[in-house]
């Protein structure tokens, strides 16, 4: 530390003004407004009915007003020839912010520019990036400078602000790289550079080339990120240094992925970060100056409350998830993993037991709808995987999957009895439910009468599929970043998922709160990294299994994915006998998380069980008849639309 101390007492000083800083920002951030401006009026043609931008569509998929009186000012900038004469105004204005023009005109400019982003955005959503929302925050702030020129402590609040905004920016943007194995390991940056989009086909030959180059570049982007707020040491003397290499990153960019408004949108950002990380006192030409430094210590006053407050927030959200659903159980397993699971449905002696697997990343509330349903006519078995909910995970060793499989097993040899038993499971607890058939009936004979499949992963979709191959790659990033940032106790910033709304209203909250639960995201980043690791394995092919099987395709997966369909249809090959569907208006997740979605997969899967329960154990059909092993009694996947019983909803 001392070393880095002398150094910082060897770099000079550079504070500018605070008039300079504010009138550096105006024109830089000036410069980016400008060149939006002039590319929408070189091909204003986004908003067009059938494109990216028209305004019937944005208001049905991404913007909700409350307010009728901001529903009709925004509706307003809809027409197109208004939004050429919002363009051209922006033009003038930032025009105005770089010509040496008075304060005045500077504030109504800067105020423009800043008011007619806010209006523009809501029908520009769709090619709009961060460059839009760094030139909105400095121009912003720069007018509501302009609008108190003769209260210095307001002036500085703003260009504080601008500053923070400058500094978490980087500083965000690095750390949330840093979460993703790709940014750790030097996959990044090459695979940033061979895309279509970002790409530079001579670059990403050059880091082909020179991978340990590649490597020191990423982790040099990675460094300048995660510790931009060191700008602030020494007295603002290594400012400079960060201010200088975030410049030349952004001109770099420009140069190699196409980002050029960047450059001046960022670089508005920085004269802000010289002016409040400087000496706070300082000689103008006009006399001494003294920076108010208020804003920062309200921040800081601020953090520590929002901290302090996310910390309770935690504490009640982890409560209401160890609490779980009234009636709940638990089992400790031959792994030492502590289970929880959930009795329902009929009690009549013999009735069939439905046990529930769930997928991936979902806890057994996000299937209340299919054990409603199908307790209306079978005893129901739903349980957490171990780390899910209220379940404990206590397995000493690495984690793989026959972890799962033996869990599964305890739990329905200790609790089915003498019932005929049907292993459901979505997504990849349809695959666990197939693998565990095996050791099922070597514990319970044959009670154990099928398998019924919702759309669920097959071992070699990662391979065959394409949507499936691009899936895995966002999950490899997506568990990690949402695992690490939940247990530092970032829970508070996450948004209520849309699919919680379509579940019933008693267990909204509580899987709202398993959502943002650190171990829950935990344990799927553990089951996804033994799924990736395992499906590369031989072991991991589909095996025929001794029991019969219905297989259930979401409509929208069957139409986005034909290759799944095709491995849908090699399960129920694989089984003794088979019922297969593909299942109308439903999607992955609406298959199970949705009322009428769930009833439509009810009605398939009873008539299975009903069906499996009165056939003959054995490589036998419904009607008693014997097959061939593999061969469907259905002629291949039907699309079902036939009329459902109305569902009780809580």
């Amino acid at each position: 530390m001392g070393l880095v101390a002398r150094a910082l007492r060897r770099l000079p000083t550079i504070r500018p003004t605070r008039e300079q800083t504010l009138l550096t920002t105006e024109r830089i951030a000036a410069v980016g407004q400008l060149l939006s401006s002039v590319e929408y009026l070189m091909e204003p043609r986004s908003e067009l009915p059938g494109r990216a931008n028209e305004w019937a569509t944005l208001q049905a998929t991404r913007f909700t007003f409350r307010s009728g009186v901001a529903r009709r000012i925004v509706g307003a900038v809809a027409d197109r020839r208004v939004v050429t004469g919002l363009h051209v105004l922006r033009v003038g204005a930032a025009l105005l912010l770089l010509a040496p023009t008075g304060r005045r005109t500077r504030f109504a400019a800067g105020s423009t520019l800043a008011v007619t982003s806010a209006l523009l955005y809501p029908h520009e959503s769709y090619g709009s990036d961060g460059s839009d929302q760094a030139t909105f925050v400095a121009q912003s702030a720069a007018a509501l400078a302009r609008a108190v020129p003769d209260r210095p402590a307001l002036v500085d609040t703003a260009l504080w602000y601008v500053a923070a905004q400058g500094t978490l920016s980087y500083a965000v943007s690095g750390w949330a790289k840093l979460l993703g194995p790709q940014w750790r390991n030097g996959e990044a940056l090459p695979g940033v550079l061979r895309t279509y989009t970002y790409g530079d086909r001579q670059a990403y030959r050059l880091v082909r080339r020179y991978p340990r180059t590649a490597r020191v570049l990423g982790a040099a982007v990675l460094a300048l990120e995660c510790l931009f707020p060191l700008a602030y040491l020494g007295r603002g003397r290594a400012a400079p240094l960060f201010v200088g290499s975030a410049a030349a990153f952004h001109v770099v960019n420009a140069r190699l992925m196409g980002l050029h408004r960047f450059v001046p949108a960022f670089l508005a950002l920085h004269p802000s970060v010289l002016y409040t990380a400087g000496p706070r006192r300082a000689v103008t030409a006009s006399g001494p100056e003294r920076r108010d430094d208020l804003f920062p210590l309200v921040l800081a006053a601020g953090g520590v409350a929002a901290a302090a407050g996310a910390y309770r927030a935690h504490r009640r959200r982890r409560a209401l998830v160890t609490a779980g659903r009234p009636g709940e159980q638990r089992l400790t397993t031959s792994t030492g993993n502590e289970l929880t699971f959930h009795r329902s449905g009929r009690t009549t002696p013999g009735a069939p037991l439905v046990v529930v697997e769930g997928g991936l990343a979902a806890t057994i509330e996000q299937n209340v709808w299919l054990e409603r349903g199908l307790g209306e006519r079978f005893a129901v078995l739903s349980y957490q995987r171990a780390g899910y909910g209220s379940s404990r995970y206590r397995w000493p060793g690495e984690y793989h999957l026959d972890v799962a499989l033996r869990d599964l097993t305890d739990l329905v040899a200790d609790q089915a009895g003498d019932r005929p038993v049907v292993v459901l499971g979505h997504s990849l607890g349809g695959y666990l439910a197939w693998r565990a058939v095996p050791r099922l009936t070597d514990r319970l004979g044959d009670r154990v009468r099928g398998v019924a499949l919702l759309d669920a992963t097959h071992p070699d979709e990662l391979l065959q599929s394409a949507a499936q191959y691009s899936g895995a790659l966002f999950h490899d990033r997506h568990f990690d970043e949402v695992a690490v940032s939940l247990r530092l106790g970032l829970g508070v910033l996450t948004e209520r998922p849309e699919f919680v709304d379509d579940l019933p209203a008693d267990v909204r909250d509580l899987v709202h709160a398993q959502y943002a639960d650190p171990g829950m995201w935990a344990a799927a980043r553990r089951e996804w990294r033994a799924v990736r690791t395992f499906f590369g394995h031989p072991d991991a092919r589909l095996r025929p299994i001794d029991v019969p099987a219905v297989v259930l395709t979401a409509e929208r997966t069957a139409t986005l994915d034909p290759v799944q369909v095709r491995l849908h249809d090699e399960m129920a090959q694989a089984a003794t006998w088979s019922h297969r569907h593909v299942v109308a208006d439903t999607s992955h997740d609406s298959v199970v998380v949705t009322a009428e979605g769930a009833a439509r997969a009810v009605d398939l899967v009873a008539a299975f069980v009903d069906a499996a329960v009165a056939a003959r154990p054995g490589r036998a059909t419904p009607d008693g008849e014997p097959v061939a092993a593999g061969e469907p009694t259905d002629s291949g996947p039907r699309l079902v639309t036939a009329p459902r019983p109305p569902i009780r909803t809580a």
